[in-house]
């Protein structure tokens, strides 16, 4: 099939007939997508259960003829995959010979590697281009990317990648000087799209405001991933860039994908991706707007090592189905957070750590620019702010303590210019706990 710009083109190595199939998804109508998910969803559990030695054994000869029979099967875990992870890959296949990824393990502290088809590469770019193309980002069009490690050898903060036009931005530390270059950098590239993670997107997006530091008229979207997102992060990205944000949801693990569009911050699932479910603490599936529960995957991208209903550890809820944009596939409202990100009081009582503690931080005009919260021992909440531009930061920790108030059996301890701790990948952890 001739790739949409070109034979020759920079990016004719993601799959062109993929890309453009997915473009044309987006004009089906709700039966249209369920029928064809139910097939790829039927393929997949078929040749499972006749090649991998895993779900040979726990599913047997089961058919599907609709997402409703996804019930009769078993959730994946963490820990079955890691206990059944070389029975997970179809027979007469050598682990060792497939493309392989690691996930971050921030939650566990065990990573878990996962097994991939050659060609999935392709197949990844081509399903996230047909999501930018919502926003008007076409393939090959010049991208800046912000994340908070660095970019090249040697610790490299500047990066640039001609074959694809993209532009890495980096580094360990963003003083006020150091988010400056980054943002001339990117009025200088002039690119269509700046994405990044939300924390260090959001740590520039005030600066620039702050600085009043004009971004270039070339920007058609900017765009978040890898973390999860909160309101205040997008309002300040939002108001540095002035243009519709791209909010996309996904894993290492590769078994979902939902990306938002021009019209709504919910996130559309790409039904072509995988099945989402969202299951309650039982596993039974939820199926009402607004109600959370764990996302369980299944890919469709993996077939020879594939994942059938694997338990996430992400939070999130369905919204409606109807979008202003006209697509019609289903909406996540919001993906809030993990399961297992839990804090322990002096009692030892587990609390689930959700967006009460961010919420209670990132109130109207805030003086707050990042946060990070910690915890090395029960009863403890280590609390690490920086401020904004021009905020004092002994009036910040006393501000912090009056916001953190009304949480109790914790002793909260406040600083500022800390040190915040990153993954390996440079992801900024809202919660980092240390497994007692």
């Amino acid at each position: 099939m001739t790739h949409p710009l070109g034979p020759d083109h920079r990016y004719a190595r993601l799959d062109q007939e993929r890309y453009l199939a997915l473009l044309a998804r987006q004009e089906w109508s709700h039966q249209q997508l369920l029928a064809a998910m139910v097939e790829q969803l039927a393929g997949l559990v078929r040749y499972a259960t006749r090649n991998v030695p895993y779900y040979r054994e726990v599913i047997g000869d089961t058919e599907i003829t609709s997402l409703s029979d996804l019930g009769r099967l078993p959730i994946l875990t963490r820990g079955a995959y890691q206990s059944n992870s070389s029975r997970l890959v179809a027979d007469n296949v050598d682990p060792t010979t497939l493309p392989a990824a690691a996930t971050g393990g921030t939650t566990t502290g065990q990573p878990l590697v996962v097994y991939r088809d050659p060609g999935h590469a392709e197949r990844e770019r081509a399903h996230i281009f047909a999501a930018w193309r919502r926003f008007g980002v076409m393939p090959g069009q010049r991208v800046a990317v912000v994340v908070s490690r660095p970019v090249g050898p040697d610790g490299a903060v500047y990066r640039l990648l001609k074959s694809t036009q993209t532009l890495w931005l980096g580094g360990d530390y963003f003083p006020p000087e150091r988010l400056t270059e980054i943002a001339e950098h990117i009025r200088e590239f002039r690119p269509v799209l700046v994405r990044g993670f939300p924390s260090t997107l959001s740590l520039l997006a005030q600066h620039i405001v702050d600085e009043q530091i004009e971004m270039p008229d070339s920007i058609v979207a900017v765009g978040s991933s890898s973390e999860v997102l909160y309101p205040w992060q997008r309002d300040i990205i939002i108001r540095a860039f002035g243009v519709p944000f791209a909010n996309l949801y996904g894993q290492t693990e590769q078994v979902a994908l939902a990306v938002s569009c021009p019209r709504s911050e919910s996130l559309h699932v790409d039904t072509m991706y995988g099945v989402i479910e969202i299951v309650d603490d039982d596993g039974n599936p939820i199926t009402e707007p607004g109600v959370p529960g764990e996302i369980v995957g299944t890919g469709f991208n993996n077939v020879t090592a594939p994942l059938i209903r694997y338990a996430t550890g992400d939070i999130a809820a369905w919204d409606t189905p109807d979008c202003a944009c006209g697509m019609r596939s289903p909406r996540l409202s919001v993906v809030e957070g993990r399961t297992a990100e839990t804090i322990v009081d002096r009692s030892g009582r587990e609390h689930l750590f959700g967006r009460r503690f961010v919420n209670a931080l990132f109130q109207h005009d805030t003086p707050l620019a990042q946060v990070q919260f910690r915890q090395d021992e029960p009863g403890v909440l280590n609390v690490t702010v920086r401020p904004k531009a021009g905020v004092d930061p002994r009036f910040l920790e006393d501000w912090v303590r009056s916001a953190l108030s009304d949480i109790h059996d914790f002793t909260i301890v406040v600083s500022a210019f800390d040190e915040f701790r990153l993954t390996k990948s440079g992801k900024h952890q809202l919660l980092v706990r240390r497994q007692f």
